[in-house]
């Protein structure tokens, strides 16, 4: 068996499996914006593991995959047939349910938003389906090219010793993908904007219970993955990241206009 370990965020996670599967596998992230995250060595123990097992019965369905996991001890087994063809975009969205997990038994979790750096420092948008989180930081984008898109979809918050950071996602987000800059690295966080569609522009401070609430929404806890401590853990941190963040709310009909006020509103000196 040969292994290789995919690293985000400081965790790392020991993948084992065929020399023809890890090397696929290994083919696969250094042609992806993701090189960076796959290494041969962990400086020490990993956080988790994924096996990938060949299973002779499936050999008459060249797509068929299943996992078993076992999140108490962060194990979790791939069993698939010989052929690799379709085994990069499955062990993809493994990891992606490996690290959702790992964050928040890790001090994190993660909230349905789109994010943007600046000068060193990210910006979180958030809202319901809809409310524009994507658009926002397109027209900032726009607006001011020396803005960084980092995340549009999933944002991988955690909770460290200076206070709460922001990693940009390991895996690729479609629907901003090419506009992405993606980096391995972490930001301090500076500002969580609370989208709303409404006909009038409006930007104004939010207060705790309701940030909140709608923070609360966008997150989804494994809860049946995660002991009851962990979940208690992790809904005082979702807490304590939102009363530590400035806090705004923004409602309103997205427009160039309304970008330019964000961007005053957010990098003003």
């Amino acid at each position: 068996m040969k292994h290789i370990y995919f690293t985000f965020a400081g965790l790392y996670c020991r993948i084992e499996g065929t020399a023809k599967q890890i090397s696929y596998i290994d083919k696969c992230y250094r042609k992806s914006p993701f090189a960076s995250h796959v290494v041969r060595m962990a400086p020490g123990a990993a956080s988790a593991t994924l096996h990938i097992q060949i299973v002779p019965q499936f050999k008459n369905d060249i797509d068929r995959f299943e996992l078993k996991s076992n999140p108490e001890r962060m194990d979790f087994t791939l069993q698939c047939t010989e052929n690799v063809f379709f085994l990069f975009p499955i062990v993809e969205q493994v990891l992606r349910k490996i690290y959702y997990i790992l964050f928040f038994k890790q001090e994190g979790f993660i909230l349905h938003a789109s994010a943007i750096v600046q000068n060193g420092k990210a910006y979180l948008f958030f809202g319901r389906s809809g409310a524009g989180k994507s658009t926002t930081v397109r027209l900032l984008k726009q607006e001011d090219p020396q803005i960084d898109i980092i995340a549009d979809n999933n944002v991988f918050v955690r909770r460290q010793r200076d206070g709460f950071v922001v990693f940009p996602p390991a895996f690729l987000e479609w629907n901003l993908a090419g506009e992405m800059t993606y980096r391995h690295e972490k930001y301090p966080i500076h500002a969580l904007f609370l989208l709303r569609r409404s006909p009038h522009h409006r930007i104004q401070k939010t207060s705790l219970v309701q940030e909140y609430g709608a923070c609360y929404s966008q997150i989804q806890i494994p809860e049946r993955s995660l002991s009851a401590s962990e979940i208690a853990r992790s809904k005082t941190n979702i807490f304590r990241f939102v009363a530590s963040i400035h806090r705004h709310g923004l409602t309103g009909f997205l427009s160039v206009d309304l970008s330019k006020n964000i961007r005053s509103l957010l990098f003003k000196k």
